[in-house]
């Protein structure tokens, strides 16, 4: 950690700060950090802080939450104007031994100016209650994935605020700045809540968000890695479409790998004929080990299920849904992923595989379809799905028209 006060008077402290030198021809170096807490007040660097409370502003959580604090009141006949409306708490998001997740908003009314707009601004945040002694690392991993949660029920890249607020054990106001790839300096335009997947409202019929974030990381737990790869495809702008393709096809491998219903499992057993013949290789003409190690590997190959009938088994429940947003045959849908999965990694040349112009709209196909296994695994029916990717803006060039 490094301690510092700034040329603005503001005190902070640098966290997880690396020396690197910047160029061997001058005399000067660069201090690289992870996050930066900085405040106006002083004790921020003269004693030990204790953190109590963080609010968080994400793109799209307004629209996620659904609820305008202002409403329009009217007289007998015509409309009089706009009001705030009675402060209404928002019910707790989910709670644990270590935190308590609300969302919150405050509200301006600004001074009339003949110089200034007159505007009424609401703002929304997630509150994190800290109930307990935690680590920043642990807090960070919590607030991540409650991005990732959002992200994958807005269904678009969802970044966090950068500059967001620290409150102590004597409501003390701090800020932090965290330099990561997930907080951009500013929120994005808005757009109509009609193109989000599920909002709060959606989910809360469903089932109660403590449930929904109970299972949320259960889920994480057991699905961290293709989970990994669907943020990446969904926040990235510059990935390219064979990389997403692939990491796609990666993320339903280790799905169906991992999903406990699946019942073509590979198999890690050899037939007695089959270890006597690997034994004689060895005790009685000398093979090494690496040819012994390639023979085995053979034997249990022609054992185990094919990736195909494997994909097949995975997105059955999904095959008329997959058949209705992006038409075509649902055998020949998989066939066709599959064969370009095995090109890509260099295991064969079969045909059909997509062509260069089909990566974007496939890689799309594919997002879609492992957005829907991890939303039915948060609860929500097929049934309700159809319609919402047929309508979010993401994937309106890849839904069948009509």
């Amino acid at each position: 950690q490094i301690f510092a006060k700034l040329d603005n008077q503001n005190y902070c402290i640098f966290s997880n700060c690396k020396l690197h030198i910047s160029n061997p021809f001058f005399l000067s170096s660069i201090i690289n950090f992870k996050y930066v807490i900085y405040s106006s007040q002083k004790e921020l660097v003269t004693r030990q802080i204790s953190i109590k409370k963080v609010r968080i502003k994400l793109d799209y959580l307004a629209q996620w939450v659904g609820f305008d604090a202002y409403e329009v009141f009217k007289g007998k006949e015509t409309i009089e104007g706009i009001r705030r409306k009675e402060k209404e708490e928002i019910p707790v998001l989910y709670s644990n031994p270590d935190y308590r997740l609300k969302a919150n908003y405050s509200t301006t009314i600004p001074i009339i100016n003949p110089d200034k707009d007159y505007l009424l601004k609401q703002d929304f945040f997630l509150q994190i209650e800290i109930l307990n002694d935690i680590t920043i690392k642990k807090l960070f991993e919590f607030i991540f994935n409650v991005q990732d949660l959002l992200t994958l029920l807005i269904g678009d890249r969802v970044m966090l605020n950068n500059n967001f607020q620290l409150i102590d054990s004597l409501d003390k106001n701090y800020f932090c700045y965290h330099h990561d790839l997930r907080f951009t300096e500013g929120g994005k335009e808005k757009w109509n809540i009609d193109s989000m997947l599920f909002s709060l409202k959606e989910l809360s019929a469903i089932s109660a968000t403590q449930t929904l974030f109970e299972t949320w990381f259960s889920i994480l737990d057991n699905y961290d890695y293709p989970l990994q790869l669907l943020m990446i495809c969904l926040s990235s702008k510059s990935i390219n479409p064979e990389n997403k393709f692939i990491n796609l096809m990666y993320a339903l491998d280790v799905i169906q790998q991992k999903d406990p219903t699946a019942k073509l499992k590979e198999t890690e057993t050899i037939s007695k004929k089959e270890a006597d013949l690997l034994e004689k290789l060895e005790k009685e003409f000398r093979v090494d080990k690496n040819t012994i190690s390639a023979v085995k590997a053979r034997f249990l190959k022609k054992k185990n299920p094919k990736l195909k009938d494997k994909f097949c088994e995975l997105l059955t429940p999904f095959s008329n849904m997959i058949q209705n947003i992006f038409g075509g045959d649902f055998n020949q849908f998989i066939e066709l992923i599959v064969n370009t999965r095995n090109f890509l990694a260099h295991e064969s040349d079969s045909i059909p595989k997509l062509e260069y112009y089909q990566y974007n709209s496939y890689s799309l196909k594919l997002e879609a379809v492992v957005i829907m296994i991890f939303l039915t695994k948060l609860g929500v029916e097929i049934v309700d799905l159809e319609q919402k990717i047929k309508h979010h803006f993401r994937y309106k060039d890849i839904v069948v028209k009509g």
